[in-house]
């Protein structure tokens, strides 16, 4: 359940385009400094394991790391780090890099934690392939969220240069015929 609605006004650095991503609405980023959407949930994102679908495209992010979906301080999400991976997230680490794929084309990207204070036993997909499976790096909780940056704390640069036509997390883990539907 979101508790908080936005109490900002709109901001030409995130703008909404109607037919981008086969035909679907986007939100498109600039990646501007402190420029994401953010919110709160009654419960904390780390309490058990979490899935996440995300379908981005990448159009030249420039920092090191930069959320699409964050938690807590930070907490498990998906971020895209220098190199043109997206990653696992962690308290100061990230995990499981995606390979192989362009990231300047819309791809669905699937992030597991089996556990959400950890990256251990979690994997990256990209459009339904597996990528890589999560290492240890461990994470804190949290209520908040963030899409389209990371930047909870003092770190308003973790920003995304891009498009994001969807989120969707889940606070529970998937059988492979359950992510398969």
């Amino acid at each position: 359940t979101i508790t908080t609605q936005a109490t900002t006004t709109a901001s030409a650095d995130i703008v909404l385009h109607n037919n981008d991503a086969n035909f679907n609405p986007v939100v498109k980023f600039a990646g501007t400094s402190g420029k994401e959407l953010a919110g709160n949930t009654n419960t904390d994102w780390s309490t058990g394991a979490l899935t996440t679908y995300i379908i981005a495209k990448d159009e030249g992010t420039t920092e090191n790391i930069a959320g699409l979906f964050a938690t807590g301080a930070p907490g498990p999400g998906v971020v895209w780090v220098t190199g043109g991976t997206y990653q696992l997230d962690g308290n100061g680490c990230t995990s499981a890099p995606t390979t192989g794929k362009s990231l300047s084309q819309y791809r669905i990207i699937r992030a597991t934690y089996t556990n959400g204070l950890n990256t251990n036993g979690g994997s990256m997909w990209v459009d339904g392939v597996k990528t890589a499976d999560g290492t240890n790096c461990a994470s804190v909780g949290g209520t908040g969220f963030e899409i389209g940056g990371r930047v909870f704390g003092s770190l308003p640069n973790r920003v995304f240069k891009g498009g994001i036509a969807e989120v969707i997390s889940f606070r529970q883990g998937f059988s492979g015929n359950e992510s398969q539907r």
